[in-house]
C-alpha cells in the first residue's frame, strides 16, 4: 500500500441523504457545485448504493453516457476514474469491472443507512436520513443516471417511513404518546396527503388524550386535501372521529369535521368544479391496521379478480341512500357522456383481452386517458382509468413507479364516485386498488353487495365476493358467489376462472383441472389459469405438467410464473435450477418488494421454511400476499404458528375445507384452522 493511499484511510465521506456531497479529511465539504464535481460525485453515489455488489463498467456506461459510442462512452469512463483516483488516492476503489468503494477509504451515509435498517436498528437509521436522496442533484445529458436517481430516491424514501412507522408501533406499545406522535409527524411530512398517515396521526393524537387537537388536526387535513386534490370523500378521517366519539367538547373545528354528508358525494365548493385535473401526489391508498390481505390474485397478475370494494361511505346512515332494488338502475356508460369519441374509447378500453397481458393493460390506459381528455366529466371513464392504472401498478414493468400508479388509480376512483355514486364501476375501481394493498374484509364485502345491487349483471363484482368470501373462511358462500357469476355471464372467462380457483382452494382440483384446461386453450389465455392449474397439478404431484403450465410465462419474465416455476422444480428435486429462479427473483426487491412473496413460494418448495416465513413477513409489512399460499398444496405451511400470525395481522382466516372433499379423500387437519381476524 504507498503512503497516498494509506494517508487516505477513513479520510473521505459521501453523503447522499438530502444534498450531494463529499467531506475530506478535514471535515471540509467537497468542491461539489463545481461543473466538473458533478460526475465525479454522482459515479461515488451510484456505487455507494451498490455497496458490496458493486456496478459493472456497462451499468456505469448507460448512466453516463447513454448517447454516446461505446468507444467514446469507455474513453470517459476511463478520464473519469482516473480524475477521482487522482484527486482521492488510488484505493479509492475496489475492483476491476465490477467497481466498489473501499469501505476502508471511504464511508457514505446511504451504506449506513440500509445497514441500520437490514439489522433492525431503525433509531440510527432515522438519524441518518437528512432528506431525500440526492435532494435538488441533477445532471445534464444523463437520463439514464436521473431514472435510476429518482427509484432510488423512492425505495430509501419508502425505507425511511417504513423504520418510522416501526418506531411508532414501537411507542404505542410503550404508551409513549409523545413519540408516537414525532414519528407520526415524520411520516406525514413525507407524504402530506396520505389518508393512512392521517389517520394514525388522528388516532395518535386522541391515545394521548388530546383530543380537541386530533379534531382540530382532521379538520385541517380535509381542507388541505380537498382543496388540493379536488375531492370531499375522506371516510377513513371520519371513522377515526368518530371513534373519538363524544370525549371532545362541540367545537365549530368538529362541526367543521363531521357535518360534512357521509354520502361519498361532491360538497357544493367541489361540484361547481367536476372538471378539476388531478394531482400526482394524490393521498396514498389507505392501509388500515385492521385491514384484511391484499388478494393480489396471482400477486398481481390480473385485476379482475382482485376481491375489494372500498366502502366510500362506509359511516352513511340508512336513509344516506335510497333503497336499490335487485333489478337496480343499471348505468348506462352512454348516459354519462355526451361525447361519441368518448365513448366509443371507452367501449375499446372495455375490453377484456386488454386484462390479459402488461402491453394490452398500456393500451387499456391510453384508450382511458383520451376519453378523459375529452370529457373531462365521464365518470365510467374515470373508473376504467384507475383500474388500468391498478393493473399497471402490477405489471411486471410498470410504466411508472408503483407508488405513483396506486395514487393515481386511487385519485380517479374517487374522482369517479364524486361524479357519480350510483356507478358500480367506480366502487368497483376504488375496491380493485384499495384490495391491492391492504383492506377490511368487512368492508369489501358490503362494496361488493352495493355493486350488484347497482348492476346486477355485472359478473365481475360476484367474482370479487366469491373470493373475499373465500379469504373470510366461508367457502360454501365463495362457491356459490362464483357460481351465480357464472350464471350472470355463461361466457366469461374470468367468471370460470374464479369457480376454478375456488375449487382449487376448497381441495376439489380433479373438478377444476377440466375447467382449467379448456381455459388455457384461449388466445391469450386469462393471466391466471396458468397458476392456478401449476398448483392444481402440483397438488396432483405431476411435476412435468405443472412445469409446462407456467414455464412460458417464466420465460417472459413473469414474476408469479417464475415462482411458481421455481416452486415446482423444488418439490420436483431440481433443488439448482429452483435456486437460481430464487437469486432471479432476490434481484428485483430493490425496485419491487413484493416480490419478497414470490421467493417465499420458492423457499418453501426447497424446504426452507424458516426462509419462507422471513420472506413472507418481509411481503407483509409492504402490504402484499395473495391468495396461492392458502391453499391445499400449502397446508403444511398453514398449520405453521408464525405463518398463521402474519395472516392474522391482515385479519384472515384460513380456508375452511369442512365439508368437502379433498383431493385425496380426506381434509387436512391444518385447513380446519380459523386465524381470527383482530377488527
Amino acid at each position: 500500500m504507498t503512503a497516498e493511499s494509506n494517508a487516505a484511510l477513513h479520510c473521505y465521506r459521501l453523503e447522499t441523504l438530502g444534498t450531494l456531497g463529499l467531506k475530506g479529511p478535514d471535515n471540509a465539504t467537497n468542491a461539489s457545485d463545481q461543473r466538473q464535481q458533478r460526475r465525479r460525485l454522482a459515479l461515488l453515489a451510484v456505487l455507494a448504493c451498490s455497496d458490496r455488489l458493486g456496478r459493472s463498467r456497462d451499468h456505469l456506461l448507460l448512466y453516463f453516457w447513454p448517447d454516446s459510442t461505446e468507444k467514446h462512452a469507455r474513453h470517459s469512463l476511463d478520464q473519469l476514474l482516473y480524475a477521482i483516483r487522482s484527486s482521492l488516492g488510488d484505493s479509492i476503489f475496489d475492483g476491476v469491472n465490477h467497481l466498489r468503494l473501499n469501505s476502508s477509504v471511504i464511508s457514505a451515509d446511504v451504506i449506513e443507512f440500509e445497514k441500520h435498517l437490514d439489522e433492525g436498528n431503525f433509531t440510527a437509521a432515522v438519524e441518518k436520513y437528512r432528506g431525500p436522496f440526492l435532494d435538488g442533484f441533477y445532471l445534464s445529458a444523463a437520463k439514464e443516471f436521473e431514472h435510476w436517481a429518482d427509484a432510488e430516491r423512492r425505495r430509501l424514501a419508502t425505507r425511511f417511513s417504513e423504520a418510522l412507522e416501526h418506531l411508532a408501533l414501537e411507542a404505542e406499545q410503550r404508551q409513549d404518546h409523545a413519540e408516537v406522535i414525532r414519528f407520526r409527524q415524520r411520516l406525514i411530512d413525507t407524504d402530506p396527503f396520505s389518508t393512512r398517515y392521517a389517520v394514525a396521526m388522528v388516532r395518535a393524537l386522541a391515545k394521548a388524550g388530546d383530543y380537541a387537537a386530533a379534531v382540530a388536526f382532521a379538520d385541517r387535513y380535509e381542507r388541505t386535501a380537498s382543496r388540493e386534490l379536488g375531492t370531499a370523500i375522506f371516510p377513513d378521517i371520519r371513522k377515526a372521529i368518530g371513534e373519538i366519539g363524544d370525549r371532545v367538547p362541540i367545537t365549530s373545528s368538529r362541526n367543521a369535521v363531521t357535518s360534512a354528508p357521509a354520502s361519498p358525494v361532491l360538497s357544493q365548493s367541489t361540484s361547481e368544479e367536476p372538471t378539476r385535473a388531478l394531482k400526482t401526489d394524490a393521498p396514498h391508498r389507505t392501509k388500515r391496521s385492521t385491514v384484511a390481505l391484499s388478494v393480489l390474485l396471482m400477486s398481481g397478475l390480473l385485476v379482475a379478480l382482485i376481491p375489494a370494494f372500498m366502502n366510500s361511505s362506509r359511516n352513511s346512515t340508512p336513509t344516506a341512500r335510497p333503497a336499490v332494488e335487485q333489478t337496480s338502475v343499471v348505468h348506462s356508460a352512454r348516459n354519462g357522456t355526451k361525447n361519441l369519441a368518448a365513448y366509443e374509447l371507452y367501449i375499446r378500453g372495455q375490453d377484456p383481452v386488454l386484462f390479459r397481458s402488461d402491453s394490452g393493460a398500456k393500451a387499456g390506459l391510453s384508450y382511458f386517458t383520451k376519453a378523459v381528455e375529452l370529457d373531462p366529466s365521464y365518470a365510467s371513464a374515470y373508473a376504467g382509468l384507475s383500474e388500468m392504472y391498478t393493473r399497471q401498478a402490477m405489471a411486471n414493468n410498470p410504466a411508472l413507479p408503483i407508488a405513483d400508479l396506486e395514487r393515481l388509480a386511487e385519485a380517479t376512483a374517487r374522482k369517479s364516485i364524486a361524479l357519480d355514486d350510483s356507478l358500480a364501476e367506480g366502487h368497483a375501481a376504488l375496491g380493485l386498488i384499495e384490495s391491492h394493498g391492504l383492506v377490511d374484509l368487512t368492508d369489501a364485502e358490503q362494496e361488493f353487495n352495493r355493486a350488484i345491487a347497482l348492476d346486477a349483471t355485472a359478473p365481475r363484482a360476484r367474482e370479487y365476493l366469491a373470493l373475499t368470501h373465500a379469504l373470510m373462511g366461508r367457502t360454501d358462500k365463495a362457491l356459490k358467489d362464483a357460481q351465480d357469476a357464472v350464471a350472470t355471464d355463461p361466457l366469461s372467462p374470468t367468471a370460470r376462472a374464479t369457480v376454478a380457483q375456488i375449487l382449487y382452494l376448497l381441495d376439489r382440483c380433479d373438478e377444476a383441472l377440466p375447467m382449467l384446461d379448456k381455459l388455457s386453450t384461449m388466445k391469450p389465455p386469462p393471466l391466471r389459469v396458468a397458476i392456478a392449474r401449476s398448483l392444481c397439478l402440483n397438488r396432483q404431484q405431476k411435476w412435468t405438467e405443472a412445469e409446462d403450465a407456467v414455464r412460458g410465462g417464466s420465460a417472459r419474465g413473469d414474476i408469479q410464473a417464475t415462482a411458481m416455476l421455481g416452486f415446482t422444480l423444488a418439490k420436483s428435486g431440481k433443488t439448482k435450477e429452483a435456486m437460481d429462479l430464487r437469486s432471479t427473483l432476490m434481484a428485483m426487491t430493490r425496485v419491487n418488494p413484493a416480490v419478497y412473496y414470490d421467493i417465499a413460494i420458492v423457499s418453501y418448495g426447497l424446504g426452507q421454511t424458516d426462509d419462507a416465513i422471513a420472506n413472507l413477513d418481509r411481503a407483509e409489512q409492504h402490504g402484499h400476499l395473495s391468495y396461492e399460499l392458502l391453499g391445499p398444496v400449502f397446508a403444511p405451511l398453514q398449520a405453521d404458528p408464525r405463518f398463521q400470525a402474519i395472516v392474522s395481522k391482515r385479519g384472515i382466516r384460513l380456508v375452511s375445507r369442512k365439508g368437502h372433499r379433498s383431493q385425496t379423500g380426506v381434509s387436512p387437519k391444518s385447513s380446519e384452522i380459523q386465524v381470527v381476524p383482530r377488527y
